[in-house]
């Protein structure tokens, strides 16, 4: 199907992309800003809609998304709209689109305000009715397991095959009142809605029955029915226009009342059902309200004085759901399916730049204005109000005592037992840009700052008590401090890792290198070795060393690396963080989002079996509320939580990812066929001005399928 987020072409219409999901709590009855929970994006007449009032959606089983509107048809590729109207197409005589279904074969039927036409095989029939007991009375169509589709329509229930239109049994309308919605179920069974209640009708036999005789809602005016997935049928029932509804469920043939009296706008009142198992439906105020585990939540449509109006909306088998309103065109609200942390929820600022999970639980995030502290779903700042040296937070690491260390743009602070304190010790370092903080496994804390790398001995309350510094967790008489003329490459420190064996990487500005015991090993010079601006390293659960430098990702492995570019697959050559999932996936941070790509697919380049991997990407055009993370010259740079969720520092707040419940869009994308030119010529497609010689399209003798065939000579040159 079209992928409604991120679009390819091709020869042929090819689109994929992914979709995500935003996990946010809202009060009952509380208006809240779609924007929250969705990528919002609209389209008006300007882009290409016949009209702005949007009457019917519907989506057919090749993807596209089918758009009635009072002044035409339109359909949407997920890139541009293609419409159809009496001035273009000469058979489809009437603009008015009220209603869309398809039926079990493929066909597609188009209820217009007098009339029905289906389309096959590119072309539209207008469907005649020989008695003219539909001329103006369409209102709705839904498709009949047994072929064709139902009709509502003024006059009573009808239904169309093969071209014929019948009447519904011995459905009369003095049975059941005027019919205003119709829906069948998994069973067959016909479900009507009407302005005496809900009725069910059986073609098996022709019988009707009124569907809740004992339920007195049950027998006022019901406005729409919808059948969902799992078999369940909901029930909107609107006594009169300065009344409010309600909706009802018949679920295991047990029928119950599953909200209160709602204020639902008598312009239009409409059921749209989800594939989660939410419930859509109009309200007042151009809004929409969504049920979901028994508590609505209210969705503004436009903001402003603005109102737009909702008249339909459709769920695509992606989960967006678009929204047809009453004067602004057409609207989509796609999911977002990662979590997002901002401002808006209490971060000290949307520039966030590391992140790390303390022992007791507690997310730390550094950030352009402070550091924040998430727990119990709720943020708290510290700022140099509360004693930070500066608001820039670009290092985070907790020792063995649980102390929080902090970085800042102009030195070191220290977090324990919630008070704040600074860490003013000789030497100019201590006022400089601090990116990494590391704190291993011989109790010895590492600061890598923009003027060497330093390391001093952590001290316990013992070591305090007998020193007589109650303040200094770390003794400055410890501090060794390391630059260039000590071995490393740059005295620029950007970030550092301890490794399974105790040895300590070093990332500078200008490569890499590793202090193991004392001695430092600068890897600058050596063949297939990191050279330029090191801005992250990871180890994975194999003891693999990966490194993200300047342009490149790297491999260090049995003592031999490995590079990776653009040339071999990645997304894109610049990283700035890197985490490995339960299921030995890399997760790669960047300026171009967020990508995962299975180790064995790197580690086969990296033997020589394969030439390339296949990343998974996430970007905003899919979804994510930002595409570029945060990560270079700052660390954590990202996080694996204990309950495996992977957190990335971003421009726009924190990103939160499930790898167990990933955003992946599994639809197998169709490819579908639009227009076929031999020799110039259109012989197949949507040209109105086309038609094709019945000739051309013959059933195929195997599949029965209609298949394109062209006299010798005529196709020399075929576009497709």
């Amino acid at each position: 199907m079209p992928q409604f987020g991120a679009f390819t072409h091709c020869l042929v219409a090819l689109c994929c992309g992914f979709y995500f999901e935003f996990i946010a709590v809202s009060a009952g009855g509380e208006t809240q800003d779609s924007s929250d929970e969705f990528t919002t994006r609209f389209w008006q007449k300007e882009g290409g809609l016949p009209d702005n009032s949007i009457q019917t959606i519907f989506q057919s089983r090749d993807g596209y998304l089918w758009i009635g509107t009072a002044h035409g048809l339109a359909r949407f590729d997920g890139v541009k709209f293609t419409s159809w109207d009496r001035l273009n197409t000469p058979v489809f005589d009437q603009n008015d689109v009220r209603c869309i279904t398809e039926d079990a074969a493929g066909g597609l039927w188009i209820g217009v305000k007098e009339g029905v036409f289906k389309r096959n095989g590119g072309r539209f029939t207008r469907i005649i009715d020989p008695e003219s007991q539909l001329e103006k009375s369409i209102s709705m169509l839904c498709p009949r397991k047994a072929g064709g589709v139902w009709i509502g329509a003024r006059e009573g229930v009808f239904y169309a095959v093969d071209g014929v239109f019948r009447r519904a049994g011995n459905l009369q309308l003095s049975d059941t009142g005027n019919v205003r919605a119709l829906s069948e179920d998994l069973s067959g069974t016909l479900w009507l809605g009407t302005s005496s209640g809900v009725w069910r009708y059986d073609p098996s036999d022709g019988s009707l029955q009124h569907a809740a005789p004992d339920i007195a809602d049950l027998s006022m005016p019901v406005l729409d029915i919808k059948a969902a997935v799992d078999g369940s049928l909901w029930v909107l029932v609107y006594p009169s226009p300065n009344s409010p509804g309600w909706i009802y469920r018949l679920q295991n043939k047990q029928w119950e009342r599953i909200s209160e009296a709602l204020p639902f706008d008598p312009r239009s009142l409409f059921l749209c059902p989800a594939r989660t198992g939410d419930l859509w439906c109009s309200s007042h105020g151009g809004s929409m309200e969504r049920l979901r585990g028994g508590r609505f939540s209210r969705f503004a449509l436009g903001s402003g004085p603005m109102k737009h109006y909702p008249q339909c909306a459709y769920e695509d088998r992606e989960g967006n759901l678009w929204i047809g309103t009453e004067r602004a065109g057409l609207h989509r609200w796609q999911p977002h399916r990662v979590a997002s942390y901002t401002t808006e929820d209490g971060l000290a600022h949307d520039k966030a730049w590391a992140v790390c999970e303390a022992r007791d639980g507690g997310v730390w995030i550094g950030t352009e204005g402070g550091l924040s502290c998430y727990r119990d779903g709720r943020f708290t700042n510290y700022t140099t109000r509360e004693g930070l040296p500066h608001n820039l937070v670009r290092a985070l690491a907790e020792d063995a005592k649980g102390r929080m260390w902090i970085g800042t743009g102009t030195g070191l602070a220290c977090l324990e037992g919630g008070n704040l304190r600074r860490h003013q010790f000789q030497g100019d370092w201590f006022k400089s840009k601090i990116r990494t903080v590391i704190c291993d496994r011989l109790n010895a804390l590492w600061v890598g700052s923009a003027k060497g790398l330093h390391r001093a001995k952590l001290l316990s309350a013992k070591d305090r008590e007998e020193t007589a510094d109650p303040v200094h967790a770390f003794d400055p008489e410890t501090v060794v401090t390391y630059g260039e003329t000590d071995g490393l490459p740059h005295a620029d420190i950007s970030t550092l890792l301890e490794d399974h064996s105790g040895a300590v990487w070093i990332g500078t500005s200008g490569g890499l290198c590793r202090m193991d015991g004392g001695r430092i090993t600068n890897f600058t010079n050596l063949t297939g070795s990191v050279r330029g601006n090191v801005g992250c390293l990871y180890e994975d659960a194999d003891g693999a060393l990966w490194i993200a430098a300047e342009r490149l990702l790297q491999r260090h492995q049995h003592g031999q690396f490995t590079t990776y570019t653009t040339r071999e697959g990645l997304f894109d050559d610049v990283i700035n963080s890197i985490l490995e999932d339960h299921l030995g996936r890399l997760w790669f941070g960047g300026d171009r989002g967020i990508h995962r790509i299975e180790k064995a697919q790197l580690n086969s380049v990296a033997s020589g079996l394969a030439k390339s991997v296949q990343p998974v990407s996430y970007t905003e055009a899919n979804g994510l509320p930002v595409h570029e993370t945060n990560g270079q010259k700052s660390q954590p740079s990202a996080w694996k939580m204990r309950d495996g969720k992977l957190w990335f520092p971003t421009t726009k707040g924190v990103l939160v990812i499930d790898p167990q419940h990933l955003p992946d869009n599994t639809n197998p994308p169709p490819v579908v066929i639009e227009q076929v030119r031999a020799n110039g010529q259109i012989v197949l497609g949507d040209d109105q001005s086309l038609d094709v010689h019945p000739l051309q399209l013959r059933p195929d003798a195997q599949t029965g399928l209609p298949k394109l065939q062209l006299p010798p000579g005529s196709a020399q040159v075929l576009e497709i």
